[in-house]
């Protein structure tokens, strides 16, 4: 069973029953037992042609099936080194079941080596063993430790690199730092993650609804909202780009003018305002950020393991502290997950919750 979305306009989706593939020598089948969805999923779709996140998990055009961050185990195998029972953590799609094609196998995990996958990014193509939770004393710990990583990890793996983007640029000399979207999961981190390292004026844009959110998670030295703009502070800024709304990004450039020395795009969570206007933007001309490259060049300059060392170090803390800022709910079957997927698609999605799918009513 697959849910999908039509790649030419996102609101119409389906589930459909799809037939198990058969097993090919040195694959597995795989129960998705839980994905987080999240805006971040909202961007996947919004990117897909354009950084391939549709080929992670095909699907019959113009049909996609999004891909999400969750946990599968192994329920059926034709490879050696890959037992059944086996549970991971990685890209899932919003499905039942998948398969996948495991490259070299290690204690820590695999990377699917399936042809279509091949030019993603190294990081949507690696799996990683976790431990079952069937009669573990610390069950419920667990869970909550994988709830939380669902939903916040891969945003904070973002969020970290674009800080250090930033950072290592000091910031391209702005006065200021403004995020859009700022009640977003990517923004809060990304927010966290400026606030931690500190030095920087940094300003939360996000709609009126959302303004008492922002400003009770106390990481923004201003929030404005949308209509506010003409009220940013400095005379140099630098944009981070969650909602990657055009009006706003106009709005945001005239004010500033040649004084935008970076204007960077990260997400698509205003999707809906996603159109052409860019051209003759005053100030620096946006530019997608795409985290893998600011990994690559980490892991070039410190090595992986550093790199992961600090990755983790910052990922600990920001964990601590949403814990008195989100709240989880578990949601099963089909209309759960069209419901959730919707909702985030409107922009109506409370920013504090932070969904667990599973899209079999019944997780067996």
């Amino acid at each position: 069973m697959d849910f999908q979305v039509d790649r030419r306009d996102l609101t119409r989706c389906r589930t459909v029953a799809a037939a198990p593939l058969t097993l090919e020598a040195g694959q597995v089948r795989l129960r998705v037992d839980a994905f987080a969805c999240t805006s971040n999923n909202i961007t996947y779709a919004i990117l897909g042609e354009a950084f391939g996140y549709w080929a992670a998990f095909p699907a019959e055009l113009p049909w996609g099936r999004i891909p999400a961050w969750g946990y599968a185990e192994v329920i059926a195998s034709n490879h050696d080194e890959v037992a059944v029972g086996t549970r991971v953590y990685g890209f899932v799609p919003m499905s039942a079941d998948m398969v996948l094609t495991p490259g070299h196998v290690d204690p820590a995990g695999f990377s699917d080596i399936s042809p279509h996958r091949s030019q993603l990014a190294g990081t949507y193509n690696r799996y990683a063993t976790v431990p079952s939770r069937s009669g573990a004393s610390d069950a419920v710990d667990a869970a909550d430790r994988e709830d939380v990583r669902m939903v916040l990890h891969p945003l904070f793996a973002t969020a970290f690199l674009l800080e250090d983007h930033l950072t290592d640029n000091d910031a391209f000399g702005a006065d200021c730092v403004i995020l859009s979207s700022a009640s977003s999961k990517t923004a809060m981190a990304t927010a966290f993650q400026i606030q931690r390292r500190g030095g920087r004026h940094l300003v939360g844009l996000t709609s009126s609804g959302n303004r008492e959110v922002v400003e009770d998670a106390g990481l923004y030295d201003h929030v404005l909202t949308y209509d506010e703009v003409s009220a940013l502070p400095g005379t140099s800024a630098c944009y981070l780009d969650v909602a990657g709304s055009a009006p706003v990004r106009r709005a945001v450039h005239d004010h500033f003018g040649a004084g935008l020395v970076s204007s960077l795009m990260i997400g698509a969570a205003h999707w809906q305002d996603r159109s052409a206007g860019d051209q003759d933007l005053p100030g620096a001309a946006p530019t997608l950020f795409f985290a893998p490259s600011q990994a690559s060049k980490r892991v070039r300059e410190w090595g992986l393991a550093t790199l992961e060392e600090r990755l983790g170090s910052a990922w600990r803390e920001f964990a601590t502290w949403s814990a008195g800022w989100i709240r989880f709910e578990h949601l099963r079957g089909v209309a759960a997950v069209e419901d959730t997927y919707l909702r985030l698609l409107r922009n109506d999605a409370d920013p504090r919750v932070g969904a667990i799918l599973t899209l079999a009513d019944d997780a067996g």
